[in-house]
């Protein structure tokens, strides 16, 4: 009984199934691709300023909703600035602040690779050898010696920036 309920409550009076229902049509705003530049050149700005002012990328269980957070921005458009604009991830882009940090440490102070590591935001010394490899070129122990060594042309710290997408077409 249930069965013919539900084959008469599904058919058309001509016995045929009855086509599904049109949903709605929602209208899609069309996306204004100056306004989300910028747009993302400000949610940058701002989480920038916070890496800078301060130091978030130290915190070493930083995520990506912590970040949202604190800039009071949603996290998918965090993270599309960062990769839009940063041509990286979220967490690429914060192992630089660490690694830029690291570098002014290890000119600056003899303190130990392995304090540096924790200090500037690094929970493992792999991680913080590739990361520190990837943006510098360098391992850890290259870059001090040749920031104290007068002989050979000094890295600086200020060689270390955040790496911009800068599209050459």
């Amino acid at each position: 009984f249930l069965l013919a309920l539900i084959v008469v409550f599904f058919t058309r009076h001509d016995g045929t199934a009855a086509p599904p229902r049109p949903q709605p049509a929602t209208p899609q705003a069309q996306p204004n691709s100056a306004e989300d530049e910028t747009s993302a050149e400000s949610i940058l700005a701002k989480l920038d300023q916070e890496m800078e002012t301060n130091h978030l990328y130290r915190n070493e269980s930083l995520s990506l909703n912590e970040i949202a957070r604190k800039i009071r921005v949603p996290a998918r458009q965090v993270s599309s600035a960062v990769n839009t604009l940063r041509a990286m991830n979220v967490p690429k882009y914060v192992n630089t602040f660490r690694i830029r940090d690291a570098c002014r440490i290890l000119e600056e102070t003899d303190m130990p690779v392995t304090e540096v590591i924790f200090a500037v935001g690094f929970t493992t010394k792999s991680n913080f050898n590739r990361e520190f490899q990837r943006v510098t070129g360098l391992n850890p122990s290259e870059w001090r010696s040749r920031a104290c060594s007068a002989s050979e042309s000094r890295p600086h710290v200020d060689s270390v920036r955040v790496r911009e997408q800068v599209s050459e077409t």
